[in-house]
């Protein structure tokens, strides 16, 4: 077909001039049926990753992580963010690429999406008159230094941080601590540090320095936390997550979110970057990525690759293939 501006219309209602917009085939099967047709360059990123398609990436996700959370989040981020939107490939694939990209980590970094809170600092917690409280596991009752406080990173430095420093003893749940004075990983790709939790609150319009917990709790800003930190948090690579995949990076992203533990590997992570290997491609499969994006920005994750292709141990990975791929291009 052709859109008004004289360019091809794709199968799935976007216009284009590529060849996928042009020869009447487009992405990949999704697991559900395809998106409506819209009036501009793309439809809806949830018209894309329907509720079939999100459910087979994500089996087994409980609270806060709902198709309806995601979904809101990326519309509220592209609607606050027009100069820095999320998921705006120019066809179909880049989009199932970047899509790809993103839950892959997520899933590894929230344990499948079952952890609205890391397990180390808040597997064991209780409610107390509908209060959190955590019991991190070296914790044994008294004040407890939390360790995702940089206490140089104030409310009036630069960058800006929470408040943060040594928390004390719950007076109503001995040997816990308020789950609201912990900066712990939390969301979908388990925002942690005081200075992370200001940034992401300052970028999404909400206090995250006084209520941390929130990230995970509402089903927008688990999802929303993630977007910022990969649309906005460099790392320590001095690159984003999104800028990555338009390069074409997989392994990049991996470098942004982990790179000092996976990036090579360390022993104690080699069974961690097999997990994330396998999650990256149960969401290319789901998505219809049949060609991953580009591995070696990452030290060892190639080679790594390969070898559990060869070994079994990251089964949705076979007949996948990793390649340097065309950057991405983004329509605003």
């Amino acid at each position: 077909g052709v859109c008004a501006d004289g360019t091809c219309c794709s199968q799935f209602g976007w216009c284009g001039t590529s060849a996928e917009h042009c020869s009447g085939g487009g992405g990949g099967g999704g697991g559900g049926s395809p998106p409506s047709p819209s009036t501009g360059s793309q439809g809806s990123t949830c018209d894309l990753l329907d509720l079939a398609t999100f459910n087979a990436i994500a089996p087994d996700a409980t609270f806060p992580y709902s198709y309806s959370g995601f979904c809101n989040a990326v519309a509220t981020w592209n609607t606050r963010n027009p100069s820095n939107q999320i998921f705006m490939g120019a066809t179909e694939a880049d989009q199932r690429a970047e899509l790809a990209a993103f839950f892959g980590n997520i899933r590894h970094e929230s344990d499948d999406l079952k952890a609205p809170r890391e397990y180390y600092m808040c597997q064991v917690q209780t409610l107390v008159n509908s209060n959190l409280y955590c019991k991190p596991n070296d914790y044994s009752g008294g004040p407890y230094k939390d360790p995702y406080c940089d206490a140089t990173k104030t409310l009036s430095s630069s960058p800006a941080g929470c408040p943060c420093g040594t928390v004390p003893e719950s007076s109503v749940a001995a040997g816990y601590i308020d789950a609201n004075r912990l900066f712990l990983g939390r969301g979908g790709i388990q925002l942690s540090w005081n200075y992370n939790y200001h940034s992401a609150g300052d970028a999404l319009g909400v206090d995250l320095c006084t209520n941390p917990d929130l990230v995970a709790t509402d089903e927008e800003l688990s999802w929303g936390t993630a977007l910022w930190f990969w649309t906005m948090n460099m790392g320590a690579t001095g690159t984003t997550c999104k800028e990555y995949v338009k390069s074409g990076s997989f392994g990049g992203t991996v470098k942004t979110i982990n790179g000092g533990l996976e990036c090579p590997a360390a022993d104690s992570h080699a069974g961690s970057v097999v997990g994330r290997l396998n999650d990256y491609c149960i969401a290319a499969n789901a998505l219809g990525v049949d060609n991953l994006l580009s591995l070696e920005e990452c030290s060892g994750l190639q080679s790594t690759f390969d070898e559990c292709k060869s070994a079994g141990s990251c089964p949705a990975c076979n007949g996948l293939v990793s390649s340097i791929i065309d950057p991405i291009i983004e329509v605003m």
